[in-house]
């Protein structure tokens, strides 16, 4: 018999189906099945309707004192010299390990951070270049090339590619039907996201007198509520006039999020500032679903729709230029949703979680050899 060894999982902000968390852990649970890692899940305390079939799970973090718990059970997990694997991690997480590794706990080389986002600064750059200097056992995930160069360039030494896996279902891709339905913005409501833009172009449809359905989803953040910018633009929003307009306030489940990309063409004109270095789970989405894209340059999402032909990148984002390019995809989209379908067989592949448990389980094994 197979002797597993156990991997915490920590996500503190997982406690619904709403943003990728819930989609990565998903993949990795399933994955897990056939590997030699047994996983334990710390996530939010209402996430209970979740992971009901996982063996090991604990609903453990309140919103208003995550950080502190977080803090506890790093803590409590070095002491065990645990594998700890961070699918989501931030600067934060970096801090905390590298300040009780200060408290005579045993040095840990099983410690895996996954990078998904990480906006740089003179002051956070510093920072991680002096825990890089102390602590070469880490290991760093991201899942990008330009993602991963900020932390090697630091000086940390055990640095992977792991494309964040996705959970979606099987059959999402075959219900396409080579014709365009209407125009989509997908995932919660993020001014980063280029919301202002979607209103913008909303508002010259509306101008122009189109009859392009538009379908927005304007649901909170993982907490319940919006930045103060995107709540103004939510806001305009609501009071659009633009008659084939379609507004979804509330989270969905992981089926109605998926559905809303069939036979749509996907709108993520994200701020290439915030971005660049950046994966996005709701471009896998509408990958996977064979789900044309419109979207800025110079982003991952834009490398993705030029390696495939999967859509259209603009450079200039005002709404009559992102006019001119829906008709382009709506006049061609057969062809562009094949590709799609096909960028998404490829990229299941590449985001394949078992990828991900693969760095883990090697990296635990190598360290075993280690003096």
């Amino acid at each position: 018999m197979l002797l597993k060894k156990t991997v915490h999982i920590i996500e503190p902000t997982l406690q619904d189906e709403t943003g990728h968390c819930c989609g990565y852990v998903t993949a990795l649970l399933e994955a897990s099945a056939t590997t030699d890692l047994q996983l334990e899940l710390w996530i939010g305390n209402k996430a209970k309707k979740l992971f009901l079939n996982a063996t090991r799970k604990h609903y453990f973090f309140i919103r208003q004192l995550r950080r502190l718990q977080i803090l506890f059970l790093y803590y409590y997990l070095l002491k065990k010299n645990a594998i700890i694997f961070i699918p989501t991690a931030g600067q934060i997480d970096l801090v905390f390990l590298n300040w009780l590794l200060k408290k005579n706990l045993p040095q840990n080389n099983n410690i895996f951070l996954h990078f998904h986002r990480y906006t740089t600064s003179d002051k956070k750059l510093a920072t991680l270049r002096q825990i890089a200097e102390k602590h070469q056992e880490f290991n760093i995930l991201a899942p990008t090339e330009r993602l991963l160069s900020i932390f090697s360039n630091a000086g940390f030494g055990k640095c992977h590619l792991a494309r964040c896996p996705t959970h979606t279902r099987p059959d999402t891709k075959l219900k396409a039907s080579g014709k365009m339905q209407y125009l989509l913005y997908a995932g919660a409501a993020r001014q980063e996201k280029g919301l202002h833009l979607v209103v913008e172009l909303i508002q010259y449809l509306h101008e122009v007198k189109s009859n392009i359905p538009v379908v927005v989803q304007i649901s909170p953040n993982h907490v319940g509520n919006y930045d103060e910018k995107t709540g103004e633009i939510v806001e305009k929003l609501k009071k659009c006039s633009y008659p084939f307009l379609k507004l979804y306030e509330v989270s969905l489940n992981k089926a109605e999020y998926l559905a809303l990309f069939e036979d749509a063409i996907c709108l993520l004109l994200y701020d290439v500032g915030f971005y660049a270095d950046q994966f996005s789970s709701v471009a896998l989405d509408a990958f996977y679903a064979g789900c044309p894209i419109l979207t800025t340059n110079g982003t991952w999402i834009s490398d993705m729709v030029d390696r495939f032909q999967a859509g259209a990148i603009v450079d200039n984002a005002q709404p009559d230029s992102l006019y001119k390019e829906i008709e382009k995809i709506s006049s061609s989209f057969q062809k562009l949703q094949q590709n799609t379908v096909h960028a998404g067989d490829e990229l299941r592949k590449e985001h394949d979680p078992h990828n991900t448990l693969a760095i883990i389980s090697q990296g635990v094994k190598l360290n075993k050899l280690l003096p």
